[in-house]
Parts: structure tokens; C-alpha cells; sequence
């Protein structure tokens, strides 16, 4: 996180052919209730401009055979964000 900039990079999963990847993001663990990304198999990174608050974001990777498991969620804060202790 840069300011208001968001740059996510991943790994490609280990097994299977990738077509793509979709980048999800929630207000809470486990939404995706703010942004639903696709991204191009070839690629894996993404930079997005994002308002102040805090993001749960995860990755699945796509291909023929359907849609793979999210990765481990990440937790964002984009400056400016305030967030209760946990």
C-alpha cells in the first residue's frame, strides 16, 4: 500500500492449467462485497487506486475445469482507515 494505491502479487497455483485469476475483496473476512477482479493469466500482480478503509482480499485462480480455492485472505489498510483492536 502506497497512499491510495494497492499493488497485490501472487504465486501460480502448483497444479493445474490457469486461465486466469479473480481478486476479491470484502469489507469482512470472507465478503467479497466491494470488488470482484478478473485478471489475465498471464499476469500475476494487479495495482488498483482504493479508498481509505480496511480490505480482506484473496485470490482464486480459474482454468477449464472451474474455479480453484481462495488463497489465505490478507488483511489491508488503506491510510486513513481505522480499525478496532482485535
Amino acid at each position: 500500500v502506497s497512499g491510495a494505491q494497492v499493488t497485490l502479487s501472487w504465486q501460480p497455483p502448483a497444479a493445474g492449467q490457469v486461465s486466469g485469476y479473480v481478486v476479491e475483496a470484502g469489507s469482512a473476512p470472507g465478503l467479497a462485497n466491494l470488488a470482484v477482479l478478473p485478471v489475465a493469466g498471464g499476469q500475476t500482480s494487479l495495482a488498483v487506486g482504493a479508498p481509505n478503509g480496511r480490505y480482506y482480499v484473496r485470490v482464486k485462480a480459474t482454468g477449464a475445469c472451474g474455479t480453484g480455492p481462495a488463497s489465505n485472505e490478507v488483511v489491508l489498510d488503506v491510510p486513513g482507515a481505522c480499525a478496532a483492536p482485535a
